[in-house]
Parts: C-alpha cells; sequence; structure tokens
C-alpha cells in the first residue's frame, strides 16, 4: 500500500500540559495533512467520555483527523462467562 499511494507518515510525541491546543500548534507549524488520534475507552457516570484533547483537535485541526477508540475491556463477569463460570466473591474479612 505505501508504494502504490507514495505517502509519508511521521509520528511525534508532545509533552505539554493542554494537549489539545499543543497538538494543533504542531499540526499547523509542520503543515499536516492528518492527524492520528488514539482513545480509551472511558465511562463516567454512565456516559461515554472523550476526554479533553479529543474535542478541541476536532474543532481546531487545520487538516482531517482519524481518531481511533481502544475495544471495551471486558468486565470480570464477560471473561469468566467463556467457560461457563462466574467470579469467586471475596468473603468478608479474609481472602478467597
Amino acid at each position: 500500500m505505501h508504494s502504490k499511494n507514495d505517502f509519508n507518515v511521521e509520528t511525534e510525541i508532545i509533552q505539554a500540559r493542554d494537549v489539545g491546543p499543543a497538538i494543533i500548534e504542531v499540526a499547523r507549524q509542520n503543515k499536516v495533512d492528518m492527524i492520528i488520534m488514539s482513545m480509551n475507552y472511558k465511562k463516567r457516570f454512565g456516559s461515554f467520555t472523550m476526554g479533553n484533547a479529543v474535542p478541541h483537535v476536532l474543532e481546531e485541526a487545520p487538516c482531517r483527523v482519524l481518531i481511533c477508540r481502544e475495544p471495551k475491556r471486558k468486565t470480570k463477569q464477560e471473561d469468566y462467562s467463556h467457560y461457563g463460570m462466574r467470579p469467586r466473591r471475596r468473603q468478608a474479612g479474609g481472602d478467597v
């Protein structure tokens, strides 16, 4: 695929207090064609959240943005259900 499309991929690790604005600044300075970001699956207070950096980059980016989400992690119940088992509960005052 690389030889057919002849594109160059460069990565950079940025350290900043405000990640979103720092990504935008570097993208503008380097005149990038696309920003690729990953995000964790986070669920707080019963709803899905993206954090602060992703929405900022989506709104302010001078180029295309591709967001890749990590797969949802299995709960202990889902892990054990594959084997037809249930996780053991700890008893109060001691180990299992």
